[in-house]
């Protein structure tokens, strides 16, 4: 499952800017049919996700789609919900990883934030943006990965890369 959620979690982000819609749509969808296989096998092998997750993220995507298709902008957050909904199937398929595949992804989100990290201070200093996106499409967006990304790297106590997101976000 990890092989499957990796390129979903780590080259995301760092190549969202880059990508055009089709590329993304097509990782999004291999990913997504393949934790749907994933998720399906599971209770053969006795090992099934709690269901007061699915409980949760069901209510959560339907409040979500109920807000988006009744709200005043639904031509704009129609989309959004959809990609909102791919991120939280990821969710899911992450909190059911096992602990080892779970380090392992970790790492890589950190080594991720670090290339963003790296990539903000470049376009900070290197080209002058006052507020950069890194590899996102634009800063509204890097700034919500960004709080995204201060607690791991909190929790895996690399407080140099905590005080450069720190930064970042201050920009």
């Amino acid at each position: 499952m990890g092989i499957a959620l990796g390129p979903l979690v780590v080259l995301g982000p760092l190549l969202n800017g880059s990508w055009d819609l089709w590329a993304q749509t097509l990782l999004i969808a291999a990913a997504a049919a393949l934790a749907a296989a994933w998720f399906c096998l599971r209770p053969e092998r006795g090992r099934a996700p709690v269901p007061w997750l699915w409980l949760w993220a069901v209510g959560l995507g339907v409040w979500g789609g109920l807000s988006a298709y009744a709200g005043p902008l639904a031509a704009y957050a129609a989309p959004a919900w959809r990609v909102w909904l791919a991120g939280l199937g990821i969710m899911l398929a992450v909190a059911a990883l096992p602990e080892s595949e779970r380090r392992r992804l970790d790492l890589a989100v950190r080594a991720a934030a670090w290339i963003m990290a790296l990539l903000a201070v470049y376009q900070h200093f290197g080209l002058g943006l006052q507020r950069p996106p890194s590899s996102l499409l634009n800063q509204n967006i890097f700034a919500g990965a960004l709080l995204l990304l201060i607690p791991l790297a909190h929790e895996q106590r690399d407080w140099p890369l905590c005080a450069l997101l720190l930064v970042c976000l201050a920009w």
